[in-house]
């Protein structure tokens, strides 16, 4: 997939950019709750769902960012949760933020590389990521995830696609809030994950009529893509957004059962893996 760039100079941009990030972002911004549970936000809650329990089990945050995730893992009782991020300034925020909410002994925060895992074999109940595949080199990250898996572990991703014509619209405006590495999986790279060594591997997809509102926010609102970042609003803005968010939500359900071609026009897939 990136065999024409060097991995050191991607993982470097990855790490500066997302240094700038979480210089810009203020403790008051990070919604613990609001990632899992937001109306608008249906492909994480579906792979909470698919996480079953996590009561007790210790849990990999990979590529964890600003923490929400593994915060709200602690939060539902999880034993413990090693979170990893390229960025150290994302790390310090875990940290600080983990001591607010006195999780400090259940959450681990750690400079780590997707693609170069420090843990032992079958470590992990549970890996979590949300956007970061897309971000790193997959072969070798999910290599790394399935040995760090116990077996009948499971691993749980929330990735974008790159078929949607208006997606990509957006993405090539929006670029102060995106790196310039970062390639959204489509079905063919989909289809080649099947085929690594997991046990079994479902994916479903979310948000194709929904990005009527993301419409809204740069029509209407006039919201600068490249200012605020549209998935991060709409999980914000979730309790105003709630009521045509299901509606469209029920259409997209209703479209992806009569055509199921339609999904890959979806913005989310949730892979979820098993070993």
């Amino acid at each position: 997939m990136r065999k024409s760039k060097s991995l050191e100079r991607i993982h470097n941009t990855e790490r500066e950019f997302h240094d700038q990030l979480a210089e810009k972002t203020k403790l008051s911004q990070i919604n613990i709750r609001g990632i899992f549970e937001a109306e608008t936000a249906p492909e994480t809650r579906y792979a909470y769902s698919k996480m079953e329990n996590i009561s007790n089990k210790r849990i990999l945050d990979l590529g964890c960012g600003t923490g929400e995730a593994s915060l709200y893992f602690a939060m539902k009782g999880a034993a413990r949760i090693d979170a990893i991020d390229i960025a150290p300034k994302m790390i310090n925020i875990l940290k600080r933020m983990a001591a607010i909410k006195k999780y400090s002994k259940k959450i681990k925060p750690e400079v780590m590389l997707a693609e170069k895992l420090s843990y032992p074999n079958n470590t992990f109940d549970i890996v979590y990521g949300r956007g970061v595949l897309h971000h790193v080199e997959m072969g070798k990250a999910l290599e790394e995830v399935y040995r760090v898996l116990k077996p009948g572990g499971v691993a749980t991703f929330i990735e974008p696609l790159e078929h949607n014509p208006v997606i990509n619209v957006y993405r090539k405006i929006a670029k102060d809030v995106r790196t310039p590495d970062e390639t959204p999986l489509n079905y063919d790279k989909i289809n080649k994950i099947t085929k690594a060594k997991f046990k079994s591997l479902i994916h479903d997809e979310f948000q194709f009529t929904t990005l009527l509102i993301m419409l809204w926010y740069f029509l209407v609102d006039r919201v600068n893509p490249n200012k605020e970042r549209y998935w991060d609003k709409l999980i914000n803005d979730s309790k105003n957004k709630a009521t045509f968010f299901r509606f469209l939500n029920g259409v997209d359900r209703l479209i992806f059962k009569m055509i199921p071609y339609l999904r890959r026009y979806s913005w989310y897939t949730v892979l979820v893996y098993t070993k």
